[in-house]
C-alpha cells in the first residue's frame, strides 16, 4: 500500500525542519508492506522577503516585538529540536533569505522523481533545513545553495536549470496561491490520504495515521 502525504513547508521554518524529522522518524516506524509517496508543496513564510535576505537578529527584532522575545522562541525551538536530535546553531545564522529559489530547486526535484522515483525532495529538503538552521550557510549565496542541492544528489542540469534558467518560477508561483486559496496559513501543514494536520505532530500520531490510511486503502481493495 501507498500512502500520499504533502508536507507544505517553507525552509527557514524552524517547526517545518522539526516537523519534517517527525514525519522521517514515523515514516521509518512503518511496517514494509507500507510505502508513502511524499511530496512537498512551497510556502513563503516571508513573503517579500528581498533576494539578498536581511540581518536575521534584526529582522526577527522587529517581527516579535523585540530582540529578547526573538531569542525566547529560538530557545523554545532549540529544546525542542535537541529531543529529534537536531542542532539549531543560530548564533551561525547570520541571514534570513528568500526562500523562492529553493522552492523551485524542490519543485524541479519533485519533477525527478516522476522520471527516476522517490527521494529527490526528501533528501534536499533534509539538506536544506540542516544546511540553513545547523551549518548555518548563506542560502542567499547561489553559488552556496548549487553546492547544497549538489550535495542532496540533485542532477546538475537540474539545478542550472533553476539557476541559469529560472525553471519552476511560475509553477512554484501557482503552488502557493493554491495554498493560500486553501486556507493554509500556518506551516506545517501535513496532508495524510487527504486528512489535514497543522504543526509538527508527535511521531506515534503521524506513524498511526499513516498506518490507518493504508488500513483503510485494503479494506478498500477487499471490497
Amino acid at each position: 500500500m501507498s500512502v500520499k502525504i504533502m508536507v507544505t513547508s517553507d525552509f527557514v521554518c524552524p517547526w517545518c525542519f522539526i516537523g519534517n524529522a517527525k514525519l522521517s522518524a514515523a515514516i521509518a516506524m512503518l511496517p514494509a508492506d507500507i510505502t508513502v509517496d511524499l511530496r512537498y508543496l512551497p510556502f513563503e513564510l516571508n513573503p517579500g522577503m528581498p533576494v539578498e535576505g536581511v540581518d536575521r537578529q534584526s529582522f526577527r527584532a522587529r517581527k516579535f516585538g523585540s530582540l529578547a522575545k526573538a531569542q525566547e522562541l529560538d530557545a523554545r525551538v532549540v529544546a525542542t529540536g535537541r529531543e529529534m536530535g537536531l542542532a539549531f546553531n543560530y548564533d551561525r545564522v547570520r541571514l534570513t533569505p528568500n526562500t523562492t529559489l529553493l522552492h523551485q530547486l524542490m519543485w524541479v526535484a519533485g519533477q525527478e522523481e516522476n522520471h527516476r522515483g522517490a527521494g529527490s525532495q526528501s533528501a534536499l529538503a533534509a539538506r536544506l533545513f540542516s544546511s540553513y538552521f545547523t551549518e548555518g550557510r548563506d542560502l542567499t549565496d547561489r553559488a552556496e545553495v548549487r553546492d547544497i542541492a549538489v550535495e542532496a544528489g540533485l542532477p546538475s542540469a537540474s539545478i542550472d536549470a533553476v539557476l541559469n534558467e529560472d525553471a519552476g518560477a511560475g509553477e512554484v508561483e501557482a503552488l502557493m496561491r493554491q495554498a493560500r486559496a486553501r486556507g493554509i496559513s500556518s506551516i506545517p501543514h501535513i496532508e495524510i490520504d487527504g486528512l489535514a494536520l497543522a504543526g509538527a505532530q508527535p511521531v506515534e500520531i503521524l506513524a498511526r495515521l499513516i498506518d490507518d490510511a493504508a488500513a483503510r486503502q485494503k479494506e478498500g481493495l477487499a471490497r
